[in-house]
């Protein structure tokens, strides 16, 4: 947790989840899954609980190559969840799919990349 201004926002750096890998920074955070990725504008801002909520634009990844001149189909995403101790859960919305996405985040201190098979 980091304190900025009157602000309280998720510890910036890699988390790390089952299936899904969250990197905080200050201009944006993104959730990369192995179906796609979601981006969100700034950290994830919380309250004095612990608590946050905000939207992204989520990005499903298809098989094969995909056009670079043409930008693909974004969806809003539903993102809310809760810092307890050493962990953030999350769960996540992504407008058009029926089930929410769980997941629980533990931070480590290097960078992560999720591999996704062919």
């Amino acid at each position: 947790m980091a304190a900025t201004a009157n602000t309280l926002t998720v510890a910036p750096g890699a988390w790390r989840a089952e299936g899904a890998v969250l990197t905080i920074a200050a201009k944006q955070s993104r959730i990369e899954l192995g179906s796609g990725a979601v981006v969100t504008d700034g950290p994830l801002k919380m309250d004095a609980k612990g608590n946050f909520k905000t939207t992204g634009l989520y990005e499903a990844y298809t098989p094969g190559p995909q056009q670079a001149d043409r930008s693909p189909p974004m969806r809003k995403t539903h993102i809310e969840g809760r810092i307890t101790g050493s962990s953030v859960v999350m769960n996540l919305h992504v407008d058009g799919e029926r089930t929410m996405r769980h997941f629980v985040f533990t931070q480590q201190g290097r960078a992560a990349k999720l591999v996704r098979p062919l």
